[in-house]
């Protein structure tokens, strides 16, 4: 997920940034909603930042609390690039789940296969 960056208290710089997390919430994934701001607490993996739902990432609306005992935080002035295609030419998860896409295609084709054999049969038993 990239992130504009408002604020940080530890080890972010930049005004973007790009926190991964699982797909799903079975595998621990945090589930953020586009065009919601975020009190994120991110760790380091292998040189990405990475959330889950045990942390205690929340929507910037339920997090008065964390926000008043961090304090100020910095206001992030640097301005990065961020490569979305490949970081050590290692290919990254997409934003956008292709696995589930490709899934939901199969199933349509498969869907539509069927009630074509459906339509057929019937025709078949109509002309007997």
């Amino acid at each position: 997920m990239l992130f504009d960056v408002d604020k940080s208290w530890k080890g972010v710089r930049q005004k973007q940034v790009i926190v991964y997390t699982e797909r799903s919430s079975a595998s621990c994934g945090y589930g953020f909603s586009l065009n919601e701001k975020y009190l994120v607490y991110a760790y380091k993996d292998d040189g990405e930042l990475r959330v889950n739902s045990c942390s205690r990432t929340a929507p910037l609306s339920g997090a008065k609390e964390d926000i008043q005992a961090l304090g100020k935080g910095e206001t992030q002035a640097e301005q990065v690039t961020l490569d979305l295609e490949n970081n050590k030419g290692q290919e990254k998860t997409p934003p956008v789940n292709v696995t589930n896409n490709k899934q939901i295609y199969i199933t349509l084709i498969l869907l539509v296969f069927l009630i074509a054999i459906v339509i057929m049969r019937r025709r078949r038993k109509k002309q007997q």
